[in-house]
């Protein structure tokens, strides 16, 4: 039995999530087989319908438009791309002044005075290209990466950027994640590295790369970044080290607990 789907004009559309909805529904696909088409998980695609989840936008170009049946809908394509990016510019929490896509820390950097001292120093050494700030999950990688970026974002004459990959699993994908953070355009996605060589040829910029461990393969590209631009400079974090000859690890450490034991009474 076929379902009849009524037609709706791309326009009617003001959300995000009631537009993939309608979308995936009229290309006969269940939540699941969705998820399992784009690499999400069944739960991640309610989500995105339903508005409670920011959708990427490299990964919508790459793998949504072809599941949902867009590739030669350029207007439903185009609409569908608009309309998350409206949703990430209602989830942005607030930039810092000359910040591209910097979260505000919501919680002070507490303990690790010493260790934000000698990062800027490496952050800002002529000779460190890439740093990657390595250790398990939950160590507090993140929050670090953000502080830092406040710390040194004066001394990038061309910004600091904090691209998140906590939602890729696609290594390929990495690149043109990178190439919407910068926005480079739309035309940038089919050929994201030659497009990014030339944007960061003379920038002096700092780039953030975080939750790099789940898209390790990707990390042979950043050499080709970084012979492209100069000046350029990366900070990863990352459960694992990238191992490239440029990289500069640097272990994170659980922060110390303090004795919370009552003091011995003094008799």
């Amino acid at each position: 039995m076929t379902t009849a789907h009524t037609f709706q004009p791309t326009d009617s559309f003001a959300t995000f999530g009631s537009y993939l909805r309608f979308l995936r529904r009229r290309a006969r696909l269940t939540q699941r087989e969705l998820a399992v088409a784009v690499n999400y998980s069944e739960g991640q695609i309610c989500h995105l319908e339903r508005d409670r989840r920011v959708p990427d936008l490299a990964t919508l170009a790459a793998l949504f438009v072809p599941a949902l049946q867009l590739e030669e809908a350029p207007k439903e394509s185009a609409r569908l791309l608009a309309l998350a990016a409206q949703n990430n510019r209602y989830a942005e929490q607030a930039t810092l002044p000359g910040a591209a896509g910097l979260p505000t820390l919501s919680l002070p950097l507490i303990g690790r005075a010493q260790q934000r001292v000698a990062l800027r120093r490496l952050l800002t050494a002529s000779d460190i290209r890439l740093l990657t700030l390595n250790g398990p999950p939950g160590v507090g990688k993140t929050h670090l990466a953000q502080q830092l970026a406040e710390d040194v974002r004066a001394a990038f004459r061309d910004g600091v950027y904090f691209v998140d990959l906590s939602a890729l699993v696609d290594a390929d994908l990495v690149m043109t994640r990178l190439a919407q953070a910068l926005d480079l355009g739309e035309a940038s996605y089919q050929q994201p590295l030659p497009a990014l060589q030339q944007a960061l040829a003379e920038r002096h910029a700092l780039i953030i790369l975080d939750n790099f461990e789940q898209v390790v393969e990707a990390a042979t590209q950043l050499n080709h970044l970084l012979r492209a631009a100069p000046q350029l400079r990366l900070l990863v974090t990352s459960r694992v080290t990238l191992r490239l000859r440029a990289e500069h690890v640097v272990v994170v450490p659980p922060l110390a607990v303090p004795d919370l034991a009552p003091a011995a009474a003094v008799v």
